[in-house]
């Protein structure tokens, strides 16, 4: 991927409606998505690095990824399933729309994750005069060069680094973040704690030992809180797959530092599964 500054760069923003589709809860069910392109069709290309923006009251960017599929009509898109067509608040795309595949990089979905609210592009003397500021009334926004770089600069993410070629002295630390980043997509696991406690007296605690923090902590601390493991791990999936609430697994802390001690992730989840039955 060539450096910014070298040569132009193109970048793109794509914009949701979260009272027309659960945008949200496609971004936590999913790590490649959909998005209809009715302009730029032409110029978006395979590896352009993009943002996804969410309108509304919560306005701002809640994700990162890049162009892994060119526009085409939704009819021949190659992973239909990760359409997310069941998230429709109302009547949804035909058969004919036109869309760009995405790969999800990064997802922030709230303050404490760090999504970059639409105050901040506001307060920035460059993206203040973007498009999606000036006139929101679209779904695809090309950025300019300058608004590039103070966009993903913003964000923090370094692009001439494509996704995934960090130096390898830092494969760890990729790995360590990305599980982490991916686990706080607050609304799939607010709806696994949700389901839990409906069918456990209104309590959420570990799966594998029974530790409840409820009982351990001051309530304001410790009602309610409980860490979630993807019982599929996300960085073995070489394929896009939707993340369901059986594929989520509710540990305390220390059960799950367990379950990643070592690679070997499912053996270990047994061992301590087998340890707490006994």
């Amino acid at each position: 991927m060539k450096k910014i500054g070298a040569e132009s760069r193109t970048a793109w923003i794509f914009q949701g409606n979260p009272d027309r589709f659960g945008v949200d809860d496609y971004l936590s069910r999913y790590n490649y998505i959909y998005w209809k392109t009715p302009r730029h069709r032409a110029e978006i290309q395979i590896g352009d690095p993009c943002i996804i923006w969410r309108s509304g009251r919560s306005a701002g960017a809640i994700a990162t990824g890049r162009i892994a599929e060119a526009a085409q009509p939704m009819a021949t898109v190659n992973l239909p399933d990760c359409l997310g067509k069941d998230l429709w608040r109302d009547e949804g795309d035909s058969a004919n729309t036109i869309k760009v595949g995405i790969e999800i990089d990064e997802v922030r979905l709230d303050e404490e994750s760090g999504f970059i609210p639409r105050s901040v592009f506001l307060g920035n003397s460059i993206l203040a005069k973007s498009m999606i500021i000036k006139s929101p009334h679209s779904t695809v926004f090309k950025l300019q060069d300058l608004e590039v770089k103070e966009a993903f600069a913003l964000w923090n993410t370094p692009l001439d680094l494509p996704a995934g070629a960090l130096p390898s002295a830092m494969e760890g630390a990729q790995r360590l973040q990305t599980h982490y980043v991916r686990e706080r997509y607050r609304i799939l696991i607010n709806n696994k704690k949700e389901d839990f406690a409906n069918e456990h007296e209104g309590k959420v605690y570990c799966e594998v030992c029974n530790f409840d923090f409820s009982n351990h902590y001051p309530p304001a601390l410790g009602d309610g809180f409980i860490e979630v493991h993807h019982l599929v791990p996300l960085s073995t999936q070489k394929q896009p797959r939707i993340t369901k609430l059986d594929d989520l697994l509710l540990v305390c802390s220390n059960c799950h530092r367990m379950i990643h001690r070592t690679k070997d992730v499912e053996e270990n989840l047994q061992v301590l599964r087998t340890h707490f039955t006994k």
